[in-house]
């Protein structure tokens, strides 16, 4: 399950894994209208905004293996699994750490939002 998504293929995290985590996270960007310049305006640095848009989107990082009993594959073959309540287990840590996942995130805002700052249309965003 290492298939290389453009732009992913020269990031860290599997190509799979970071297509899953932008599609959750521009889908929170999209539904609530959230803005880094809201946490900028409180003092927030721009890393706190990735990763807390990150937990509303339900994503849990985590190592092979170290996932909740109750949690299943989100398909056949996936190592991505959930709880069926809105939280998804991602296995980054086995392969990665927090600084190449920041990376990713910060790749996501870039691609999320335009140069003057407002957020791009993103084709997923009412898609569960």
């Amino acid at each position: 399950m290492t298939t290389d998504h453009t732009p992913w293929a020269s990031y860290k995290l599997s190509g799979d894994h970071a297509a899953f985590i932008e599609h959750k996270v521009r889908r929170v960007l999209a539904r609530t209208g959230v803005s880094p310049v809201i946490y900028q305006d409180q003092g927030l640095s721009p890393m706190r905004f990735r990763w807390d848009v990150l937990v509303v989107a339900g994503i849990r990082l985590r190592s092979a293996g170290l996932v909740p009993p109750d949690a299943v594959p989100m398909n056949s073959c996936s190592d991505i699994y959930t709880n069926g309540e809105g939280t998804y287990y991602v296995p980054v840590y086995s392969y990665a750490d927090d600084t190449h996942v920041d990376t990713v995130l910060r790749h996501i805002m870039r691609r999320a939002y335009s140069e003057d700052g407002h957020l791009v249309s993103y084709k997923w965003a009412a898609q569960k």
